[in-house]
């Protein structure tokens, strides 16, 4: 049965076949450029300019190999991106953390709150969401959280920023709604220091919806793994949720800043340099183009450290 699970899920993703034997260290004889080459024609069904990118795909793959600036690597760490964030827009955007440890072992669940979020540092490793300390199975989540951080993706989709991470366990006040519903998640699109366009990740509970929007909140007809949600609307603090993603994406060529309105304020998420990894294709594939705009090259080279 879990032979068949496996078989279905690279079947309806099957631009990602690359994957299996990348993780099997089969491919480890490349190097990153021609493994980037080779990935993005199975995703994209071109080749990939690295020359001259003018796809928003092909500028992520380009600041992958050519970007390396050691700021970067701090703010993608969800635990040393908060110095950041406190030195550019002050504390009161953080979530309060409730304790930070190096291994999930080490957590000290009986000083933990009732509810909280667990979440790894480094990489896209799963997040715990506990609404109720009392029913809870500690070492359960413990067994979960040590494999989740031995899943090192940076490899299998070259992500610099990633590499060699320090990883730990940071704790945050879970941000939760009446009836168990998500907050939106706010994810602003910028370059140079300037947002340009932004999605919505929304109903995060049962289905997830990825709605794109201009900065006059008018709606992208963009497919991007998820379908979108024309019911919407503009947050409140849209406005200052634009100026926070300015301080934030200022010492950055391009950066996706992550954020929520939580009671009436504005809470930082977190930044992702490479959205997605560069591998989920905008749909249709104008947008690529169309997204691909806000990016120059000779700008970017003026960034490089």
């Amino acid at each position: 049965m879990k032979i068949v699970n496996i078989f279905n899920k690279i079947m309806t993703k099957p631009e990602k076949l690359y994957y299996i034997p990348a993780r099997l260290g089969l491919m480890d004889w490349m190097s990153d450029e021609r493994y980037l080459k080779f990935a993005y024609k199975k995703i994209y069904k071109r080749n990939l300019n690295l020359d001259n990118p003018k796809y928003y795909s092909e500028q992520i793959a380009w600041l992958k190999l050519n970007y390396r600036n050691e700021l970067a690597r701090k703010a993608s760490n969800k635990w040393e991106v908060r110095d950041f964030v406190k030195e550019k827009i002050g504390e009161e955007y953080l979530i309060s953390d409730y304790g930070y440890w190096e291994s999930p072992s080490d957590i000290e669940f009986n000083e933990l709150p009732n509810s909280f979020v667990l979440k790894p540092v480094a990489g896209t490793g799963d997040v715990i969401l506990v609404r109720d300390k009392a029913i809870i199975d500690e070492k359960k989540i413990v067994k979960s959280l040590e494999k989740s951080m031995k899943n090192d993706f940076s490899h299998l989709t070259k992500e610099w920023v990633y590499y060699e991470q320090k990883q730990g366990i940071l704790a945050e006040k879970l941000l939760d709604f009446e009836g168990g519903k998500y907050p939106n998640d706010y994810k602003f699109f910028c370059f140079y220091g300037k947002p340009e366009f932004l999605y919505v990740a929304s109903e995060r509970e049962k289905d997830v919806k990825f709605s794109f929007f201009d900065l006059d909140w008018n709606l992208l007809p963009v497919y991007n793994g998820h379908v979108w949600d024309e019911t919407l609307k503009k947050p409140k603090t849209f406005d200052e949720m634009l100026e926070v993603a300015r301080k934030l994406s200022e010492p950055f060529p391009m950066v996706r800043v992550d954020l929520y309105e939580y009671e009436g304020e504005v809470k930082f998420g977190e930044l992702t340099f490479y959205h997605f990894g560069g591998n989920t294709p905008f749909k249709p594939d104008e947008w690529d183009l169309y997204f691909g705009k806000y990016f120059s090259l000779s700008k970017t080279k003026k960034y490089l450290t």
